[in-house]
């Protein structure tokens, strides 16, 4: 042997080291070239099964937004005169009209005291004094710190979660005396407010708030023949699931008609056919190995996991609810049909025909009148 190779490498021309090399590289490369393509094919594979996950999981959600008794509860309202009453409703409102006349807007006080000529002019010769302000039977004390305009604006305003009265200095743009302090307290007639200077103490110059610009008051309203009062324009207590906001006062009753809004439930029903028709479509393709999807195309193909889970949906869709709604008991009744190719298809004016007439039915066999 050892004669053989000597032979060989002496004057024969021929690298016995790379030639071993490449006899080994011809022998090894097939295997190579074998075990990566199980490799990929396995890769593919867990890509394609995650791909089928995300598909379920966008349908079982389409599912889940018409699985409660909430999901078709809304309502729309029509309102004849939007610019005196502002109205919004929630699930709970009911269907029906309503009259509304408002005859008074709740308003909140709002006083102002002397001008001054800046908001740093200093008061009461820079000596220490007090205000108090009465807001619903009490009276709290508002020690000034800083003795100018600005400071009594803050010295009120650090006790406003207390008596319910803001302060802010107002530029009138007067020549000699252009600042003035107003005060705002809350709507409604019982958070009506007024300022005094304590007894016995030296009265400031300028900080009679005794100049009351406009009054507190309440809302008053007539609402489906009753008479109402509230301490501000929003009345949320009256008409089930309706809130009103009181804008202006009127000369006739407004009329709120409130209807079943049906546009939120189909757009999910739509929403849901399109989820099941685009799982479809990703199903074809991750079973079809003449696919164009370089990245997709034929992972999946021959593995009977495709055709199970196909069918699993297609029952979810043709199959009889559970919870029929008398004349609606499955997609078919309200107007969602296979077609040859296996696509949902709606039939618009049937499933608008449907919602319209047996809207109720529709969410029982959804939601079984349940929620959660």
């Amino acid at each position: 042997m050892n004669s053989i190779m000597s032979a060989l490498g002496a004057g024969s021309g021929i690298d016995i080291k790379d030639l071993a090399q490449s006899l080994t590289d011809v022998e090894r490369k097939p295997r190579e070239e074998a075990i990566q393509g199980r490799i990929d094919k396995t890769e593919g594979r867990i890509s394609g099964y995650s791909a089928v996950m995300f598909g379920l999981k966008q349908l079982k959600d389409a599912f889940a937004s018409l699985n409660d008794r909430s999901d078709f509860t809304g309502a729309s309202i029509r309102n004849s005169q939007p610019l005196a009453v502002g109205a919004s409703a929630d699930a709970r409102a009911e269907l029906g009209q309503h009259d509304i006349q408002v005859t008074q807007l709740a308003r909140e006080q709002i006083t102002r005291s002397a001008s001054f000529a800046s908001d740093t002019t200093t008061l009461n010769g820079g000596d220490p004094f007090s205000l108090e302000i009465t807001s619903g039977g009490a009276t709290v004390s508002v020690d000034v710190t800083r003795r100018s305009p600005q400071g009594v604006v803050d010295a009120i305003n650090s006790k406003s979660d207390q008596t319910g009265v803001e302060a802010r200095l107002v530029n009138t743009g007067d020549p000699v005396n252009p600042v003035t302090i107003v005060l705002r307290g809350e709507s409604g007639s019982d958070n009506a407010f007024s300022v005094a200077q304590p007894v016995g103490q030296t009265p400031v110059p300028g900080l009679d708030f005794s100049n009351t610009i406009q009054s507190a008051q309440n809302a008053t309203a007539v609402i489906d023949g009753i008479a109402v009062t509230r301490s501000t324009n929003v009345v949320d207590d009256v008409i089930p699931g309706v809130t009103l906001e009181l804008l202006a006062t009127t000369t006739s009753a407004a009329t709120l008609s409130i209807a079943r809004d049906t546009a939120p439930v189909k757009e999910k029903i739509n929403a849901l056919v399109e989820s099941y028709n685009s799982l479809q479509d990703f199903l074809d393709t991750l079973g079809d190995p003449d696919s164009d999807d370089e990245e997709f195309g034929g992972v999946l193909a021959n593995d009977s996991m495709l055709r199970y889970v196909r069918d699993q949906a297609r029952s979810m869709i043709t199959a009889t609810s559970s919870t029929p709604g008398g004349t609606v008991t499955a997609f078919r009744d309200i107007g969602v049909t296979l077609d040859r190719e296996g696509r949902l298809q709606v039939d618009d004016t049937k499933l608008d025909v449907a919602l319209l007439g047996r809207f109720e039915d529709i969410a029982t066999m959804f939601s079984a009148d349940t929620d959660n």
